[in-house]
């Protein structure tokens, strides 16, 4: 996908990657914790290309709250050397559909950056911008087992991002942290991860 990109800049349309998407927020009876913050690894099978991402959850009340996200992915193919960055801050609110199970909605501008280089001479890759939407599902499948469902759309710019499908394990290891395992898959490619939450 990475490869895609670059080979793409240049066209009207081409193919970036996604962010994580985090989960939202809580409400009354909620069995869900929605001030966080977490970070992971991933890796994208097509180019394995290797992610870094750290998120954060900020609860304003019983509906709204805040994402913020950092990624930063890398991809070494001879001649090839790219490193892109992604920014993300968003707002989302959320519904309780069963005692175990949320619903929620989040908007977020995001914003794209890129140190290219061929043979060692910066290609001057642009920069994009634009915006992310995304709605999913929480389930509490048991009081250990958490499962985070998503659908991303993601415009930017004058670029077409092909839409994501995501879901997310969380595991708690204490009351505090949770273990997660994720995979996200789009037409262009897909991406496993695994990290940690931190829970305040």
């Amino acid at each position: 996908m990475i490869l895609l990109l670059l080979a793409s800049l240049a066209s009207p349309s081409a193919h970036l990657p996604t962010l994580h998407a985090a989960p939202s927020l809580q409400a009354p009876g909620s069995a869900f914790q929605y001030t966080y913050l977490e970070v992971g690894i991933g890796r994208e099978d097509r180019t394995e290309a290797d992610s870094l991402t750290l998120g954060a959850s900020l609860e304003f009340n019983d509906t709204w709250f805040a994402r913020f996200g950092y990624g930063l992915t890398s991809v070494e193919v001879a001649p090839l050397s790219l490193d892109a960055t992604s920014l993300q801050v968003g707002l989302g609110l959320h519904t309780i559909l069963a005692k175990q199970i949320d619903l929620y909605g989040v908007a977020s501008y995001v914003d794209y950056s890129f140190d290219t280089t061929v043979g060692g001479i910066d290609i001057g890759t642009p920069n994009v911008d634009g915006f992310s939407y995304e709605v999913g599902t929480r389930i509490h499948a048991s009081s250990w087992l958490e499962l985070d469902l998503s659908y991303t759309i993601i415009d930017v710019e004058d670029f077409s991002i092909p839409d994501s499908l995501g879901i997310n394990a969380l595991v708690d290891v204490t009351s505090a942290i949770s273990f997660s395992a994720n995979y996200s898959t789009s037409d262009d490619s897909d991406l496993l991860g695994i990290g940690l939450r931190f829970h305040f």
